[in-house]
């Protein structure tokens, strides 16, 4: 009797390691504008791919997704046609990763690992810069997957990237805000922070220390979730 239960226990400790082992990651890249975190999102997912990692990656806001991501683009590069306020753009913001959060749950049960470039720290971030009260964000995201690693590149702006007649990068007071609060939010959070402005091998290098560092502790935060009864 003790024999053939332990060996139904190794059997079905095995399936559950192995479904563990299927799971993806979730991981999200955060910064003010214009440091390169499109760069460095497109070199990870090379050097990911490179090591036999199922990766994909998204740069949030998704501004083809309807209904929110138009009215979040018009905002922003368009006079603000609809005349939202500062809390109604965050709400649009919200609703734009909530239509997209089953999809990203859905390919990390599958097995890909997802790399975000701004996420809901970004929201609070830009949003608490702008006056919006940091609770309400924090709680009108609350519903949405946490990623398993953060990692924040901080420094100051490459100039030559910005963006002519973004509402954001045209600001440099209320950048420079949201940069502080990226800042504080990183020591509050625990997001890895990166030096922006060294070159672009060496940014790549330090994140991918924090990659190695991070997924060779075990499993992400959404296997060691549905394992629990």
């Amino acid at each position: 009797m003790t024999s053939v239960y332990l060996k139904r226990k190794f059997v079905l400790n095995s399936k559950q390691n192995t479904n563990i082992m299927k799971k993806g990651s979730f991981i999200a890249i955060y910064g003010i504008n214009n440091l390169g975190k499109s760069t460095q999102v497109a070199l990870l997912v090379e050097k990911l791919k490179q090591i036999g990692v199922d990766v994909i990656s998204l740069k949030y806001a998704l501004y083809d997704l309807e209904p929110s991501g138009p009215i979040l683009n018009d905002y922003l590069r368009k006079g603000n046609p609809y005349k939202l306020s500062h809390r109604e753009f965050k709400i649009f913001h919200a609703m734009n990763r909530t239509q997209n959060d089953a999809n990203i749950r859905s390919m990390i049960e599958s097995g890909k690992t997802v790399i975000v470039e701004d996420y809901t720290g970004t929201s609070i971030a830009w949003g608490v810069g702008s006056g919006v009260d940091k609770e309400f964000i924090e709680k009108i995201n609350s519903h949405l997957l946490e990623p398993d690693m953060a990692i924040l590149l901080d420094g100051k702006r490459f100039t030559d990237g910005i963006e002519e007649g973004h509402k954001h990068e045209s600001d440099n007071d209320l950048t420079e805000k949201v940069r502080q609060v990226h800042l504080e939010l990183a020591r509050e959070q625990g997001w890895r922070p990166v030096n922006a402005n060294q070159s672009r091998e060496e940014v790549h290098e330090q994140i991918m220390k924090l990659y190695h560092t991070t997924f060779s502790k075990g499993p992400s935060a959404l296997d060691v979730a549905s394992t629990r009864v």
